[in-house]
């Protein structure tokens, strides 16, 4: 049974943040100069399932600390934009991201991303690792 409801958790992870990817990709697609087609959005977002498993950033999602979130995030970001970038090269005339267009997409995800994780953890655990409200002693 644990097993399974780990699982869950993990596909519940990589669907909300498949959300993200989804409407930062869309978002970016309205920019002047962005490349963004259907096509591309549809293999940004299955480079995403790649990255997600790869990176395996869910491991202890609920509770992991600022250091190793930001390891887990960093790591997610290079498995992401080495695909990206790999993809890019493979598919030249298929699928093609500029490097602002990279730019503005990796922050939204992030942006996105914390403001999930902000509501999915509860706002307490977002300041404080264990989701204690700690008073300030002077």
């Amino acid at each position: 049974m644990g097993e399974e409801r780990i699982e869950l958790e993990k596909l519940n992870i990589v669907l909300f943040q498949s959300l993200a990817v989804l409407f930062s990709a869309y978002i970016v697609s309205l920019f002047k100069d962005a490349e963004y087609t259907s096509q591309t959005i549809a293999i940004l977002y299955l480079l995403h399932f790649v990255a997600f498993y790869i990176s395996n950033i869910a491991y202890r999602f609920y509770s992991r600390g600022y250091l190793d979130e930001l390891f887990q995030v960093l790591k997610y970001n290079v498995f992401f934009a080495v695909g990206i970038t790999f993809t890019s090269f493979m598919l030249d005339g298929v699928f093609s991201i500029s490097r602002r267009g990279m730019i503005y997409f990796f922050l939204l995800i992030r942006f996105l991303s914390i403001l999930w994780i902000s509501c999915s953890r509860g706002t307490g655990s977002l300041f404080h690792h264990d989701g204690k409200v700690r008073e300030r002693s002077f």
